[in-house]
This record gives C-alpha cells, structure tokens and sequence, in this order.
C-alpha cells in the first residue's frame, strides 16, 4: 500500500474509532466502567498522535519545479515534516525553498532560511538521528478567541499524505489533498 493508502485507512480508522465509542455510550448494555475504560483509551490514542512527529518525501502537487514546462504534471518532490497536530511543512531536497501549510488559507506560506533550516532540523529529529529539541517553527493553525483551534488535520494540503499514526492529521487523506494551493 502506498503512503495515501495508509493515511486513508489511518484518517478511516480514527473516524470509525470514534463512531464505535459514540454507539458504545449510547448503548444501555454497557457499563459505566467499560464506557469510561473506553472513553480513556480513545483519548489516549489521539493524545499520542497529537505529540508525534512524523517525516516522508513525496511529491508536492499543485505547484510546479521550476524546470517544468507550462501544462506538465510534473510535480516537485520533497521531504514533509508533520509535528503532531499543530505543524505541517515541507522543505525541498536541495534545502532551497520550504513552506509551511497554513489551515485558514488551505494554502503553503514560502518559509525564510532560518525556518527552513529548522524543518531540516525537525527531520532529522523524526528520523532519530538528531535529539529531540525544540523547534522553532511557524504553526500550520491559528487560534481565535472564542472558538475551538483547527488542527493540521483539517486541510487541504496538496499533494501530501502519509500514516495517520500523516494521518499528515496534517494535510490528509489524499480526497482532502487533492485541491492544490
């Protein structure tokens, strides 16, 4: 299977792990106990995804190298970066250009060479070949008083997908993908 593969039956797998939960505490035949064992599990698995950072290479569809003649499908490749459910980046391989995906526009923002060098760093992190340590990155999600922060998993990132354990939560399934920035 693919990575789109996988992040679409990781994304299905959340949603059908929360439809289960909603069915199971409507459900008179289970206990109170087993309903908040449950209820603890879900939210633990989802906290764990939150804290994750996860890396691939692929193609970043929707905009176009710059060696690429006008009307080519050619599509630059890249290396993502996803850092639980509040970033999303991609840097290219040379280290050149980066971005970083920006939920409230559904569009990628060009990262500085400072920021870009940061993503590299993330990577690098991700792959455990660099201790962990904080980033200092632009977040994929804004956050406005009063009303509940749309996470990375809420885009519509083109081109990208990965686990979901890229459930890239950051940019997603490959369906939500599909409309390039």
């Amino acid at each position: 299977m693919d990575d789109r593969g996988r992040h679409a039956v990781s994304r299905q797998e959340r949603l059908a792990r929360v439809d289960t939960l909603e069915k199971m505490l409507a459900s008179d035949e289970t206990s109170q106990a087993e309903k908040l064992q449950k209820i603890f599990s879900v939210w633990r698995t989802e906290l764990d995804y939150g804290r994750q950072m996860d890396q691939w290479s692929g193609a970043l569809t929707g905009e176009r190298a710059p060696n690429a003649k006008a009307g080519s499908d050619y599509a630059r490749q890249v290396d993502y970066l996803r850092v639980g459910r509040t970033g999303f980046y991609y840097v290219t391989p040379d280290g050149h250009a980066g971005g970083v995906w920006k939920v409230a526009s559904q569009r990628w923002e060009p990262l500085d060479r400072a920021q870009i060098d940061e993503v590299r760093r993330g990577i690098r992190i991700a792959r455990d070949q660099a201790a962990p340590a904080l980033l200092a990155l632009p977040a994929s999600i804004s956050v406005v008083p009063g009303q509940p922060p749309a996470t990375a998993d809420d885009k519509t990132a083109a081109g990208t997908s990965r686990s979901d354990a890229p459930q890239a939560d950051v940019p997603a399934p490959e369906q939500e993908q599909e409309s390039a920035s």
